[in-house]
């Protein structure tokens, strides 16, 4: 490869190193032969500018923060405008063979309109499908000119772009039902990579039942039913603990909850916790729990939490739903109705009560996940990367 076509931008509105994709890209890029730059959001006291690990990472100066609708698009808006400015002027530095967007939003694909002018590569990255988002976060009642707006929006970004990933098949068929071309659809799953939780060590045995879930602290992603589901379970064992690892806008709530159903006491809220921290709580627990709540976009959704349990043996129960019965079935993932507290208490009850099953579930899970490893995810990522490098006289449109 010459000189150009090793070097590679990816634009994303979040943070890096701390976003886990992107690290794992950023990652699988280099260990490729490429020079990669990042730019991206700043969180709160990291510099502007800095090498890490010989990826130059360019901080805008302003964080995500969550709020209102118009909080949302000010805050898009703004990354939309310097982002453009910023990698504009790499562009003319670096000369990029390819530029990678993260999403959300979708529109952040556009600040790459320079670089596509004078020939470089776009590469779009969509992890959520935002019509769906919008409308999970409305109940399923967000302004209609809303939600033609970011369909408009998404299917004018796949079209502007060169080559499309996503993180399931279930996603790209939705993407291929609102006329999105088959053939730049590609999917490379967002998995942890293959050295998640290598140094940790195997936890003692115990006698009280552990269960747990992490991850963001949201409404859609379920943590109360968990807790409404926590006054049956302890009634059957003589010990139970809930593990709840994370931070985000419910924290607050969830705690309130865990008090008035006199569940506080077996119930540990850890905060925000490392990638380490998180595959030593998981080591610890008998059972993961992924209880999405029921919704267009949890119909699509593949959380990472699946593929952290999945990846250290814990049998994991979840709500049923058909992103995650893409990959798994009943014989790798004990399953319950989405929302169902009662029905959640009745999957942990059965398998507290039954090691044997747990230790099926989880052994029939990892032969499945073998097949969905990051080393197979990197692969087809650098893979899509290398089809789309080199010297290119004009801009594809």
């Amino acid at each position: 490869m010459n000189k150009k076509s090793q070097r590679i931008c990816i634009v994303r509105h979040g943070y890096y190193p701390s976003d886990p994709r992107v690290y794992k890209e950023v990652r699988a890029l280099a260990d490729a032969g490429y020079e990669v730059d990042v730019v991206c959001l700043r969180e709160t006291r990291e510099p502007l500018r800095e090498t890490m690990e010989n990826v130059r990472v360019y901080r805008m100066p302003h964080s995500h923060r969550r709020g209102s609708m118009g909080r949302y698009f000010f805050e898009y808006g703004l990354s939309m405008l310097l982002m453009s400015l910023v990698l504009s002027v790499l562009f003319l530095r670096r000369w990029y063979s390819v530029v990678q967007v993260n999403t959300l939003p979708d529109s952040l694909v556009f600040s790459t309109l320079l670089p596509r002018i004078f020939g470089a590569r776009v590469l779009l990255d969509m992890h959520e499908p935002s019509p769906e988002l919008l409308l999970t976060k409305h109940a399923n009642q967000a302004p209609e000119h809303m939600l033609k707006l970011q369909i408009f929006i998404e299917k004018a970004a796949i079209r502007y772009a060169n080559k499309v990933m996503t993180v399931n098949d279930t996603i790209r068929q939705r993407f291929i039902e609102r006329g999105a071309s088959a053939s730049k659809l590609f999917v490379v799953r967002n998995v942890p990579a293959d050295d998640f939780g290598k140094n940790v060590a195997s936890a003692p045995p115990h006698d009280e039942l552990v269960i747990m879930t992490h991850g963001t602290l949201q409404p859609r992603y379920g943590q109360s039913v968990i807790l409404h589901a926590l006054p049956l379970i302890r009634k059957e064992f003589d010990s139970v603990r809930l593990i709840i690892a994370g931070s985000g806008e419910t924290l607050d709530e969830l705690k309130e909850l865990a008090e008035d159903l006199q569940c506080d006491d077996i119930t540990e809220f850890t905060g925000l916790v490392s990638r380490d921290e998180i595959a030593s709580l998981i080591s610890q627990a008998d059972i993961g729990i992924v209880p999405l709540l029921p919704g267009p976009f949890a119909e699509l959704c593949q959380p990472n939490k699946l593929f952290e349990y999945i990846a250290l043996k814990t049998a994991v129960i979840a709500s049923r739903l058909p992103a995650i019965e893409e990959s798994f079935d009943n014989q790798c993932i004990h399953f319950f109705d989405a929302g169902d507290a009662a029905g959640l208490a009745q999957a942990v009850i059965e398998l507290g009560r039954n090691p044997s099953l747990r230790q099926s579930l989880s052994e029939r899970a990892y032969a499945v996940y073998q097949d969905l490893r990051w080393s197979k995810a990197n692969r087809d990522y650098v893979e899509i990367v290398k089809s789309m490098t080199g010297k290119r006289k004009n801009a594809e449109f």
